[in-house]
């Protein structure tokens, strides 16, 4: 749900359009009474569901009671490569090992791996340092940083830190130099020196780099051994400003004579501070700093019989969900937007490809179903192209997994999907919201829940979105969480639709608005509501919260 994508001539472009292309998808026809009858659909439990998005819930920002205000759970942070297999924001990076062996202690540190010269090596999969190539990106990787405690029995040059290479040419490294104690970064032939002064052998020594595409070359490549940045490297000027799209794996420790401990990959420009800390104290992963929530992996090698197991996974956090919500009675589903998702559904046999993985994923780690937000169809061919893959999404799940949810999210915009495609999924969530506040106010809720309604999506298949966000009130598409709004004081009344926060005027929805959303889906036999998200909410222990709003006229609890 990239709050950012919209623009108001935009979506009134893509209306236009829409009413030109599709249109003979659903006929009105299907539907013949468009307005709901009050009583429809009332006696089912309703649908409250929403979105999380990992770094959030890893700072803190999504409540444990939150969570369980809802009975569908998203977690979105899942995306197509262009081949149908699947990359996560937040990989589990599950290593793999050659010449590699366990060693619970050695020299005051525990669970270590002993890295054995030639042939060592540690792979640690396909979805580090790495972007989804599609239409909207060229797939490259703009900054990060890797750290890790090590302990070198000897200097072997040629020996790789880490590495990642692909067959047409493409390289990112950090290896051991032909100069004892001179490290070499290379990304594409391009090669940076880096005097690693103070990474002694036959010592523990704190060892991390640094790169961000988007700095001057004078601070584009930073190094730091015991958290101290090295004052010797020298980027040359035409360093490369990002790291070229690699879907290759990422191998650590080639050819190592040492040790290594507590290794990690951000996916930001860390400076020192963050690096003095991480080496005093370990990476917290959890109510943690919005820094430590970009760490895309993390190896303790505290397991003898899972020595690669990564820490900081979307399993980590899946497993952390479940755990919370264990007992009762809500689902936790896998969410996939964005990525080469045109590319995917345009080409037969990388969508069936994507369908035949989304199916064993939610088999293999027992997830309740998934939900498409693919952003957005806006000609013929796209709308028939995504409504084959929802249908044969929902073929494939009746026959391999009957009882989990499949939804798919579409907007007042964009919502023309066939009807074999509605009547496939088991509800249509309709996003109410961008970052232009037009679609906020109740009465523009009410009018295009209308038009979608007599589009031909039935009523007792629509959850309705609602935004627990401001957008700025003169069309920057400027956004800010509803969270920020009450912590600033500025929520005084149930009424307040409008706040200036920061000298800017924001449109949202306030309880009183929220309040009259969730009236008319429950009056009029809507299936639910969804909301945009969590981590935009104050917790719904607060009176001032927006969710609290929602369970209070939706919850049969």
């Amino acid at each position: 749900m990239n709050l950012n994508k919209f623009m108001l001539s935009f979506c009134f472009a893509v209306s236009m359009l829409l009413s030109s292309c599709g249109a003979d998808h659903v006929d009105s026809s299907l539907n013949p009474d468009p307005v709901p009858d009050p009583v429809t659909n009332t006696g089912k439990k309703k649908v409250i569901s929403s979105y999380i998005r990992y770094n959030f819930y890893e700072s803190s920002r999504v409540s444990n009671e939150s969570l369980m205000a809802n009975n569908d759970l998203i977690m979105i942070a899942f995306r197509p490569y262009s081949d149908g297999s699947i990359y996560c924001d937040l990989p589990d990076s599950q290593a793999s090992f050659s010449n590699v062996s366990y060693l619970s202690s050695f020299e005051g540190r525990n669970g270590v791996a002993d890295f054995g010269g030639a042939g060592s090596d540690m792979n640690a999969g396909l979805d580090l340092i790495n972007n989804v190539k599609s239409f909207e990106s060229d797939g490259s990787y703009k900054q990060f940083t890797f750290g890790t405690w090590l302990y070198l029995d000897t200097w072997t040059p040629g020996a790789y830190i880490f590495k990642k290479e692909n067959t047409i040419g493409n390289i990112l490294y950090c290896k051991m130099g032909a100069t004892n104690g001179v490290l070499e970064f290379n990304s594409d032939g391009k090669i940076v020196s880096v005097p690693a002064t103070g990474l002694a052998l036959g010592g523990w020594h704190h060892f991390a780099l640094a790169y961000n595409g988007n700095n001057a070359v004078s601070d584009r490549v930073t190094a730091y051994v015991d958290g101290v940045k090295l004052t010797a490297v020298n980027t040359p000027s035409d360093f490369p400003t990002s790291v070229s799209y690699m879907k290759a794996p990422f191998h650590i420790g080639v050819d190592i004579d040492g040790k290594m401990d507590e290794t990690f990959l951000n996916s930001l420009y860390l400076t020192s501070s963050a690096l003095v800390n991480y080496k005093n104290n370990g990476i917290k992963l959890r109510n943690t700093d919005w820094n430590s929530t970009k760490t895309l992996s993390y190896w303790k090698y505290n397991s003898a019989s899972n020595m690669g197991e990564d820490s900081q996974s979307w399993k980590s956090i899946y497993k952390d969900i479940r755990s919370t919500i264990q007992g009762k009675d809500i689902k936790l589903r896998l969410g996939i937007t964005g990525g080469d998702w045109k590319t995917v559904f345009s080409n037969p046999s990388a969508r069936t490809a994507f369908v035949n993985n989304v199916s064993n994923f939610i088999s293999e780690n027992d997830l309740d179903g998934v939900d498409f937000d693919f952003e957005w169809s806006t000609t013929e061919t796209e709308y028939n192209n995504y409504s084959s893959a929802i249908v044969e999404m929902a073929n494939k799940l009746k026959s391999a997994s009957p009882k989990v949810t499949f939804s798919v999210s579409l907007h007042p915009f964009s919502y023309k999907i066939t009807k074999q495609a509605i009547d496939a999924v088991d509800f249509i969530s309709m996003q109410h919201y961008g970052p232009q506040p037009t679609l906020f106010p109740y009465d523009a809720f009410v009018s295009y829940t209308g038009v979608v309604v007599d589009y031909g999506i039935p009523v007792n298949k629509l959850v309705l979105g609602v935004p627990f966000y401001g957008a700025e009130s003169n069309g920057n598409k400027g956004t800010e969480a509803y969270f920020s709004f009450v912590n600033a004081g500025l929520i005084t009344s149930p009424d307040l639709d409008q706040v200036t926060y920061n000298g800017k005027t924001f449109i949202f929805n306030g309880q009183s608005t929220i309040r009259k959303k969730a009236q008319f889906v429950k009056n009029m036999g809507y299936l639910g509501m969804m909301s945009w998200d969590l981590a935009t909410d104050v917790s719904s222990t607060n009176n001032l919260s927006l969710m609290k709003v929602v369970n209070e006229e939706l919850s049969e609890d």
